[in-house]
């Protein structure tokens, strides 16, 4: 099996999402549209018990098609497009990804960049689409999602970073096998040492593709010497020694996904962007 290059994590500081359901209570205030009112609040529990993470197991040949970064006979369930209606079509401006919700049986709640909708004035422009065809079918409105509205709180225990973005839509997607919350790491909770991840990579034709990759912590130094692509995380992790092929590159607002102890996969980033190495 072609085996690709290995992933680099420079720094073991991935941000820290608390593994929780997101419920209406009264504990965090949330921006609505980044405007300074406040929204209504939300408050983050733990449930031990929640179903996420789950996407079956992979067959040998899933996880060679993974590592070849060819395409899957299935979709992974955690990710939807953020798409933006251009005249009167919709394409797609950044990956979001599902998290899990008060309800069992739906998500209204997704994850996604602030740099992926450029004004909130400009919100009814966007949209969440959960389908897999494109470009977008104009008739096919079930897999398109209005938004009610997105939050930016850098404070609350789920976004350290400002750089995430919480989008809410009007109507709850339907928790299937072809959609499913990404877990959420527990507080404090270690990238293991050696640890299986999928990168998101958008394709040329701008479908999503998953792509496996396998990761071990080096210092701080290590992506100094690589050669190759260069993702940046945020200020103190990056991945590098990135393997490009078939004209895919890095999808914007799209996840490190990585498997836990408990053989669950758990959201640790999103992806800001993709830098060439300078050495």
């Amino acid at each position: 099996m072609v085996r690709m290059q290995w992933l680099f994590i420079v720094a073991l500081t991935a941000v820290v999402l608390s593994e929780a359901k997101f419920h209406r209570k009264d504990k965090y205030n949330l921006k609505l549209n980044g405007n300074g009112k406040p929204t209504n609040e939300w408050t983050f529990i733990d449930d031990e018990g929640e179903t996420c993470g789950k996407p079956g197991k992979f067959s040998e040949k899933e996880e060679q098609m993974l590592h070849q970064r060819k395409k899957l006979q299935r979709e992974l369930p955690f990710t939807a497009y953020l798409v933006k209606r251009l005249r009167h079509e919709y394409e797609p401006i950044c990956m979001a990804t599902i998290l899990p919700d008060a309800d069992d049986d739906s998500s209204s709640i997704l994850l996604t960049l602030t740099t992926c909708i450029e004004s909130g004035a400009e919100l009814t422009h966007y949209k969440v689409y959960t389908g897999s065809r494109f470009p977008i079918p104009k008739n096919q409105s079930s897999d398109l999602y209005e938004i009610e509205e997105v939050a930016v709180d850098k404070n609350s225990p789920n976004l350290k970073y400002p750089n995430a973005m919480v989008v809410r839509v009007a109507e709850p997607i339907p928790i299937t096998q072809k959609q499913q919350p990404i877990c959420l790491p527990k507080p404090n909770e270690e990238l293991p040492e050696n640890s299986e991840c999928i990168l998101s990579v958008i394709r040329t034709s701008g479908k999503q593709t998953p792509y496996l990759v396998d990761v071990q912590s080096k210092s701080n130094t290590y992506c100094k010497q690589m050669p190759r692509e260069t993702v940046l995380i945020d200020k103190k992790m990056e991945i590098c020694g990135l393997d490009y092929r078939d004209g895919a590159f890095i999808a914007r607002g799209g996840s490190l996904i990585c498997k836990n102890k408990e053989g669950k996969w758990t959201q640790r980033e999103r992806l800001q962007n993709s830098r060439e190495s300078t050495a």
